[in-house]
């Protein structure tokens, strides 16, 4: 907001026109606030991540199912930490979720 404020004071030419932010059915959390935020901006969302890095594609069987060995989640351990903590790869109703979806 600060930017978008700035940007009008000072006649600047650039603009925000879109935020790239993770968003799927896990993740939500762009509804919380910053959706009306961007709405009231004219700012649009780029969606990061639509099927949860493979989650909701059915890739990921059940919480104990690694996957294919050639799936990126299991080509690069560690690096994906971050979205393995977001989506909680361990909660048991994400299961019946994704088979549901």
């Amino acid at each position: 907001m600060k930017f978008l404020q700035l940007s009008v004071d000072f006649q600047l030419r650039s603009k925000i026109l879109t935020v790239q932010n993770s968003y799927n059915l896990l993740c939500r959390n762009f509804d919380a606030g910053l959706a009306e935020c961007c709405h009231h901006e004219r700012i649009s969302l780029l969606a990061y991540s639509p099927m949860a890095m493979g989650i909701l594609s059915g890739k990921y069987h059940s919480s104990d199912d690694s996957g294919p060995p050639d799936a990126r989640m299991n080509l690069f351990k560690g690096r994906y930490s971050e979205g393995e903590s977001r989506y909680n790869l361990q909660n048991p109703k994400l299961e019946s979720a994704v088979k549901v979806w």
